[in-house]
C-alpha cells in the first residue's frame, strides 16, 4: 500500500482498516450488483468520494 491509503492504513488501528475494507467491499459488490441487474448506479457518495480519495489517478 502506498500514498493516501498507505498512510490511512498508518493512521488507523488495524481492526478499523479491516472494517472500511470490508465496507468499501460490500459498497462495490452492491454497485456492481445493480449496475448489472437494473441498468443504473446506485453506490453510496460516501463510500464513491472515499474510494476516490484513495486511489492514485491513471
Amino acid at each position: 500500500m502506498g500514498g493516501a491509503s498507505g498512510d490511512l492504513a498508518a493512521a488507523l488501528p488495524p481492526a478499523a482498516v479491516l472494517e472500511l475494507a470490508r465496507w468499501l467491499r460490500a459498497e462495490a459488490r452492491q454497485e456492481a450488483y445493480s449496475l448489472a441487474e437494473f441498468g443504473h448506479r446506485s453506490a453510496n457518495p460516501h463510500a464513491v468520494a472515499l474510494a476516490r480519495a484513495l486511489t492514485p489517478p491513471a
